[in-house]
């Protein structure tokens, strides 16, 4: 049991009535009752000890609490760009195929969002990868998160560009509960917060703000412009980079091509 205070505690104002309920409470007289013998105060002593001995954190949990603060910034503040921790797992992620490994940056952000209580789905080369791939293995071991199909996923991570175009399969939402909508992380080869790929605007955006994509395809920035064509139903995404650089897009804000690339 917690901390429970005496019950002079609760009794405010002084007198005969409130001497008569402490009375009451403790069952007889104004002290505490007879300590326990001192074999129950031992075991007791220990049980309280032993209750609040913790595993200090792991390096994903140690991560995933700063990776969380980044994430939630770059949401507020569309257009910015953030800048994620080093991952705890660099080395140490199975490749997706002979010559495409994941961004561990993109790994260890999309795992920091997972739980029991979530489902995930992540293609790469435009493909969803099964329950029985090594990486999806290695996720779930770590998240307990369950692998769903990609139409019903809480979140899902899309390794590549080329996959870009499975946006338009994830759940939107509904106008009753828009914010039901999957949250979608993107690896891009790169962030340019001074390039003016995009403008965007919306909350969170003072007047109007530009970012930089360099090398995407016309179609894979159409496909990212169109999660946004119905709000507010839409899909949240986060675009990360090879060094960790991370751009928020929530659903609310909307997108305009300066040029094509």
């Amino acid at each position: 049991m917690g901390f429970r205070p005496k019950p002079s505690f609760f009794f405010r104002f002084g007198g005969e009535a409130a001497k008569t309920e402490e009375k009451e409470f403790f069952g007889g007289g104004f002290a505490s009752p007879e300590p326990p013998p001192r074999e129950y105060t031992t075991i007791a002593l220990l049980t309280n000890t032993m209750s609040t001995i913790a595993a200090p954190p792991t390096a994903q949990a140690y991560f995933s609490s700063r990776a969380f603060r980044v994430l939630l910034d770059c949401l507020a503040r569309p257009g910015s760009i953030g800048t994620l921790p080093l991952p705890p797992q660099d080395d140490g992620l199975p490749p997706l195929a002979a010559t495409l490994r994941p961004n561990p940056y993109a790994v260890a952000a999309f795992l920091s969002l997972l739980d029991q209580t979530t489902s995930m789905a992540h293609a790469a080369e435009g493909l969803w990868l099964t329950a029985e791939h090594p990486l999806t293995r290695w996720i779930m071991l770590r998240s307990n998160a369950q692998i769903g199909p990609p139409a019903f996923a809480d979140y899902v991570l899309l390794h590549d560009p080329a996959s870009a175009g499975c946006l338009s399969e994830l759940k939107q939402g509904s106008l009753t509960f828009p914010e039901q909508s999957c949250t979608a992380f993107l690896c891009v080869a790169q962030l340019d917060a001074c390039g003016a790929t995009w403008r965007l605007e919306g909350p969170g955006i003072a007047n109007s703000g530009s970012v930089g994509l360099p090398g995407l395809t016309p179609n894979v920035l159409k496909g990212i412009m169109a999660t946004r064509a119905h709000f507010p139903l839409g899909v949240d995404i986060f675009c990360i980079d090879a060094t960790g650089a991370c751009l928020g897009l929530p659903r609310t804000t909307r997108i305009e091509a300066v040029y094509s690339r």
